[in-house]
């Protein structure tokens, strides 16, 4: 099994696995920007995120151990270079799954102590195929707590824990105050207002 202090692997796994349900290649900026809806709203579904994790860069959130992970993934036969090309000076790569990732991924799925993320994962990618994955920038551009601490300037640190400095948690939460009758919103539910205030 790998394992990873921050989990990356395991993120990198389950968004490739995901993206690849859905017929969909993602390239390292879509990889960032999945992972980091994610992470961001992670804390409804009882899931801790990296405390070193995305920080602000040109391209909107980036963590440089997503980039480390799919690397070494990839070096390791679990995730397939699909394609690899030039673009405005540099190098775009696509990623997907390979066989051996899925079966790593389904020897995850049969661990307890995954089934959170996984299931955050999965509807993360169900509002995504609703959305446009070609959308994803979009939707991290358009998420609140990009969008305050952008103006910090590059390498500001997300803390994704925090009401303080997490505006979508704090938005969600807001949401789930205002029902009235002691009903309570499911992590479905949260997941879906996450995309309605995203887009």
């Amino acid at each position: 099994m790998i394992k990873n202090s921050n989990n990356r692997f395991i993120d990198v796994l389950l968004a490739l696995n995901n993206a690849e349900e859905y017929n969909q290649l993602l390239g390292r900026i879509q990889l960032q920007k999945y992972i980091y809806l994610s992470d961001t709203i992670s804390v409804i579904w009882d899931i801790l995120a990296p405390a070193e994790g995305h920080e602000t860069y040109k391209n909107g959130p980036f963590d440089e151990s997503i980039t480390n992970a799919v690397d070494v993934l990839a070096f390791r036969g679990f995730v397939v270079v699909e394609s690899m090309h030039m673009e405005h000076s540099k190098v775009a790569v696509s990623y997907k799954i390979s066989k051996a990732g899925i079966k790593l991924f389904e020897a995850l799925n049969n661990e307890e102590h995954f089934q959170n993320k996984i299931m955050l994962f999965n509807e993360m990618a169900k509002h995504i195929e609703k959305t446009g994955w070609k959308k994803l920038m979009e939707l991290v551009y358009s998420e609140p707590t990009y969008i305050q601490s952008r103006a910090t300037g590059y390498g500001y640190k997300f803390d994704y824990m925090s009401l303080f400095t997490n505006e979508s948690l704090r938005i969600l939460y807001q949401f789930e105050e205002m029902l009235q009758n002691g009903q309570r919103i499911t992590k479905q539910n949260m997941l879906s207002l996450f995309f309605k205030l995203l887009n």
